[in-house]
């Protein structure tokens, strides 16, 4: 998983150079990226509470590790259970 970050860099270090170093704008692009992630989980978590009626945190609790591989690997795929 180190490799991953090292990979990144290395895909995304050509670009910066046309580019130039846009820190304001590519930390206001992961601040909204990131802030789109968080509005989408409450909006799953609430969504599915109140279908289920389940406690978030038990839901959260019980899909963790599922949840870990699909970040890490960046793909639904990875943990798709579709044959």
């Amino acid at each position: 998983m180190r490799l991953v970050l090292f990979a990144d860099f290395d895909l995304m270090a050509p670009q910066l150079s046309k580019i130039g170093f846009a820190i304001k704008e590519l930390g206001f692009y992961i601040l909204l990226a990131l802030m789109g992630l968080a509005i989408l989980m409450v909006f799953y978590l609430v969504l599915y509470t109140l279908s289920n009626r389940v406690n978030p945190s038990a839901f959260l609790q019980k899909v963790k590790d599922t949840l870990r591989l699909a970040f890490s690997t960046a793909s639904s795929a990875a943990v798709c259970l579709c044959p």
